[in-house]
């Protein structure tokens, strides 16, 4: 099998494309044959040793992929052949993968390999943050940055389907213009004050938006893309009535029966129709390192994806 490892912490010439000894399934793990490996800022802040709590060299990056079941160890019910997306700590940057049979959930028939690949991240931490962190209400408006991003891109539909009325933020015209069925804009202090902002961005625009919060608000951390947001005044808050909470994908992940239900109202989502995510470029495996470094491009829309087989 071939795999691509981060050999040192740098830029993307550290990314080897090598080969390596298929691996065997443990009790409660399958092997899968990887088609497409999702592509996220979490991997590009690993490879250069940013990430806290990151992996050390040398690894193998990649936490979400859409593969297939070519064997399974002890206790697992998942049949050979079966068709899932994998959400897993790292590894799936590989043409074969081991990860825990609770991390697999079912890849939606009416997705490609690229497409299936780009859901899992970003949707389970969409809807988990907007239904269990913030408990949106429909009716209700929700703030989403960087709404040409991967995350964004799925945020906005998912906000739709959950009946809340959507203010996208990006930072061009023709990105703000995919936000058709939104409000969009590009400054914040322009838009109509929020009651959930769902942040990925940090930075300035954190500070805005909790300044810019209705009473009652909810702020939603779940990345800073734009580097740390300032420190927090806890009696700003007070006052305000407003709320300030993180969200990181890994504690949704340990509660598998949750994860499973809010799978459940992704994928129906999809099947519907209603929500697709939207890929920016599909790379070989042999070029991890070009697809990580197209995140920083400011004109890209959606998740690039590593194309990797059968």
């Amino acid at each position: 099998m071939k795999a691509a490892r981060v050999t040192r912490f740098g830029g993307p010439e550290v990314l080897e494309v090598e080969e390596r000894p298929r691996p065997e399934p443990g009790p409660g793990e399958v092997v899968l044959e990887v088609h497409a490996a999702g592509v996220g800022f979490a991997d590009l802040l690993q490879r250069e040793g940013a990430y806290p709590g990151g992996p050390r060299p040398p690894f193998v990056p990649g936490s979400e992929a859409a593969g297939v079941v070519v064997a399974r160890g002890e206790g697992v019910d998942l049949p050979l052949g079966a068709r899932v997306i994998a959400l897993t700590a790292g590894g799936l940057y590989a043409t074969h993968a081991r990860v825990p049979a609770a991390r697999c959930a079912p890849w939606p028939a009416s997705l490609d390999a690229p497409h299936a690949a780009a859901l899992g991240v970003s949707g389970l931490t969409a809807l988990g943050a907007l239904v269990r962190v913030a408990r949106a209400q429909e009716g209700e408006t929700v703030w989403i940055p960087a709404a040409g991003g991967a995350l964004g891109g799925v945020a906005l539909q998912v906000a739709a389907c959950l009946g809340l009325r959507a203010v996208a933020f990006a930072s061009t015209a023709e990105k703000r213009a995919l936000a058709a069925e939104s409000y969009a804009y590009a400054d914040a202090r322009e838009a109509p004050p929020p009651d959930v902002v769902l942040d990925g961005v940090g930075g300035d625009f954190q500070r805005v938006a909790l300044r810019r919060l209705r009473p009652f608000g909810r702020l939603i951390a779940v990345g800073a893309s734009a580097g740390p947001p300032p420190a927090v005044d806890p009696l700003g808050l007070l006052h305000a009535s407003a709320g300030l909470q993180g969200f990181h994908l890994r504690a949704l992940l340990a509660e598998p029966a949750e994860v499973a239900g809010l799978w459940r109202t992704l994928t129906g989502w999809v099947d519907a129709g209603r929500l697709t995510p939207t890929v920016s470029g599909v790379f070989p495996l042999c070029d991890a390192g070009a697809a990580q470094t197209s995140l920083l491009d400011r004109a890209r829309v959606g998740k690039p994806v590593l194309e990797v087989g059968p």
